[in-house]
């Protein structure tokens, strides 16, 4: 039985959006009756893969923000770091390693090909974003915009541009990835008196809530407006919180395996949850009080997108103890 997992959503505190994703493990309803590999394995592998990718990415990007100001003079002093640079090749070369160039292979031997082809565009807009970065960054650490300012911004318009190129590529690739897990997964029972499915349908449906609460907030909702979409799904969330948690502790857990996953979704993965929602009350309370504006979005934006990326890796990892101990069981 092989489950879905979730893709981290990775936006910037900037201005400038960043890397994004989302996906999670599900059962799989697709067996493979050759000795190829399971597809929701192969999805997950590349979930797993890109998720590395993306936050690696990410600071690399943020490196360069953090560092370079929009308006460089020549009397500033700036340095980038070639280590960061270093760590993203070496990971993104092993991810493309990985799925590409490895032994991994489904029956539906289309969908495969799909998937490689989108990773190797996403690999390829990774690959020039990180040419045109060892430009800038021999560019500052020679000191050479000293003499040359007016080419720091042509480097920022390129750089930015190049890193909405990954951001574009990494879209597609996740869409589709969500379109195949969509399909291929086995829908966990919510009322099932197997503890592990039913905790696993609870995590389903709370995930869900969680991104599509997170998608209102990031992308659909304008600070200067009512945030009437986001406390619509942010009430949605809590409501469904306390029916899975009820839930989950209406069964027994007597099995030493189902019980090492409700401690796993008791003590991570809720508390991880409840702190997002507690993000998300505060922001609904302050807008409330007439206290947040585009002066301090931002600091809503780090505790929201920091305790997002939190749930997501609470889930994957409660999925992963969750295949082992079905492993375990030899189901």
């Amino acid at each position: 039985m092989s489950l879905r997992k979730k893709i981290l959503a990775l936006f910037s505190m900037l201005a400038v959006i960043l890397l994004m994703g989302g996906c999670s493990l599900f059962n799989s309803g697709t067996s493979s009756t050759s000795s190829n590999m399971n597809e929701m394995d192969l999805f997950n592998k590349y979930v797993e893969e890109i998720n590395k990718d993306g936050a690696s990415i990410r600071s690399m990007h943020n490196g360069y923000e953090g560092s370079v100001p929009l308006e460089v003079k020549a009397e500033d002093e700036i340095t980038l770091s070639a280590d960061l640079k270093t760590t993203t090749d070496n990971q993104l070369d092993s991810s493309k390693a990985a799925l590409l160039e490895s032994n991994l292979a489904i029956d539906a031997t289309e969908k495969q090909n799909t998937l490689g082809n989108l990773y190797a565009d996403y690999y390829q807009k990774y690959k020039t974003y990180s040419a045109t970065y060892e430009e800038v960054t021999n560019y500052y650490n020679a000191g050479t915009y000293k003499t040359n300012t007016a080419t720091a911004a042509d480097y920022e318009q390129k750089i930015q541009t190049q890193y909405e190129d990954i951001k574009t590529a990494q879209e597609a690739l996740f869409a589709k990835l969500d379109e195949y897990q969509k399909n291929s997964a086995f829908k966990a029972d919510i009322n099932s008196t197997d503890p592990i499915e039913r905790i696993n349908a609870g995590i389903d449906l709370l995930t869900n809530d969680v991104e599509s609460l997170y998608s209102a907030y990031m992308e659909d909702w304008d600070v200067k407006s009512e945030p009437t979409t986001v406390k619509e799904k942010y009430d949605a969330l809590v409501q469904h919180r306390e029916q899975v948690v009820s839930n989950v502790n209406a069964l027994d857990y007597s099995d030493p395996q189902a019980l090492l996953i409700k401690d796993y979704f008791t003590n991570n993965y809720a508390v991880s949850l409840d702190a997002h929602i507690a993000f998300y009350k505060q922001l609904l309370d302050d807008y409330g009080a007439g206290s947040v504006s585009v002066d301090n979005i931002d600091t809503y934006d780090v505790n929201i997108q920091s305790s997002y990326d939190q749930v997501i890796n609470d889930h994957n990892e409660l999925i992963t103890k969750s295949e082992e101990a079905l492993n375990t069981e030899g189901l």
